[in-house]
């Protein structure tokens, strides 16, 4: 999705430090940025896009990981915090 700063923002199913999918950024130009990587007990394998919210953070699910496994729901800053 393209977030209100102009840049691209996704998720991949896979990948990362620990192959549990990642958040990353794209500007319009092609620099790709890994924003963050699922480490398993914050969630696994990213399952939808983005939703950018009024605060301006991106907004998104995993269907995996978490506490009891089953998936989270995460906040993520266009910084990647």
């Amino acid at each position: 999705m393209q977030g209100t700063d102009g840049n691209f923002y996704g998720t991949t199913s896979s990948g990362g430090a620990t192959n549990f999918g990642t958040v990353f950024k794209s500007t319009p130009a092609g620099a790709l940025t890994n924003l963050y990587s699922f480490s398993g007990s914050d969630g696994a394998y990213p399952y939808a896009g983005l939703v950018q919210g009024n605060d301006e953070n991106f907004y998104g699910t995993t269907s995996g990981g978490g506490a009891h496994a089953n998936g989270t729901v995460f906040r993520i800053t266009p910084a990647g915090r």
